[in-house]
């Protein structure tokens, strides 16, 4: 039986605000025994150790990443303001140029959350991004039962005119299968969260590419086009066609989710996330990040945490009786 479970979440200085309710939600909930791992830029440990988190174990990207892509990584981050590096990624996605903007924060995310279950000592991991606040008690056979783990997977069929997301053309570039292209194929999406990670599927997928691309794993995903490619397309679109489905069960992703990120939205925050909190068919309500900053989470923060208390004092007292 699968019994070393995990949390993870790369996240960073910018973050911590996110990072932070996620953790308040899961210690609420009933998450507090599960081993926590914050995926942290190196030069951000000392301020995530300052947070003293109960049972949050920082891991930084020098310890997951090669020397190289740690250095890239590093050049890209201190290499000048918001605007300049914005050009600089866009100018590598129509040219090629400046290669350090490859390893920009979410890319850089992306590959830990795919290196981190090879390396940690635990078998599943499952994967929040700091977006996500934990809105209904935490079970982990919602991850794992028996010896299975679960997959979070949307299908769909393709419809007349359109074409499968970027992210899915690209899984089944890299990993040899056929592009969905005409009406009524079948599209997949495992862009989920949470997502779910599982060590010996993490493991084969890198032993996987490494042969196929005659180069380390990691490499090849940097060599995408920036900003094409999903690691859990990646991985979920590898399970399915590669490993099959031996140990897996199936959930719809996103089903358990409710998230706020249009305009409108945001406005009417303080109504959704009470729905979210009162809907016993939602697990998670997903605060996604707004770039342009008219949206910081401290508008939200003081909304979440009514909810987090209404919810957790409702409980007790049920206990109580």
């Amino acid at each position: 039986m699968v019994e070393r479970i995990c949390f993870m979440t790369p996240t960073f200085a910018g973050d911590f605000e996110r990072f932070v309710l996620l953790r308040e939600s899961i210690m609420l909930f009933g998450g507090s025994q599960v081993r926590h791992y914050a995926l942290v830029d190196t030069e951000d440990e000392a301020a995530l150790r300052a947070l003293n988190l109960p049972g949050v174990v920082p891991v930084t990207t020098a310890s997951l990443l090669s020397p190289r892509a740690e250095a890239l990584r590093v050049r890209y981050k201190r290499g000048g303001g918001r605007k300049w590096k914005r050009m600089q990624r866009s100018l590598n996605k129509r040219f090629g140029w400046f290669e350090h903007a490859r390893y920009y924060g979410w890319q850089i995310q992306q590959v830990l959350k795919l290196q981190a279950p090879t390396v940690l000592p635990e078998d599943v991991f499952v994967s929040f991004d700091s977006d996500i606040v934990v809105a209904a008690p935490i079970d982990t056979s919602q991850f794992v039962r028996d010896e299975s783990v679960v997959l979070y997977e949307s299908q769909r069929k393709l419809e007349a005119g359109k074409k499968p997301h970027k992210w899915l053309v690209t899984a089944c570039r890299l990993l040899g299968v056929p592009v969905p292209e005409k009406a009524g194929d079948t599209t997949y999406d495992y862009v989920a969260q949470p997502f779910v990670f599982d060590k010996r599927r993490c493991v084969a997928l890198q032993n996987w590419l490494n042969e196929k691309c005659r180069r380390p794993w990691h490499e090849s995903l940097f060599a995408l086009t920036l900003g094409a490619w999903s690691e859990f397309m990646i991985y979920g679109l590898f399970v399915r066609t590669q490993l099959g489905f031996d140990g897996i069960f199936l959930e719809v992703a996103n089903e358990n989710n409710v998230w706020i990120r249009t305009e409108a939205q945001r406005r009417n925050a303080k109504d959704i996330i009470r729905r979210v909190f009162d809907d016993p068919s939602k697990r998670y309500l997903v605060l996604q990040a707004d770039h342009h900053e008219r949206w910081p989470v401290s508008r939200f923060r003081d909304i979440v945490r009514a909810e987090l208390a209404r919810a957790t004092g409702a409980r007790d007292a049920l206990r109580g009786r």
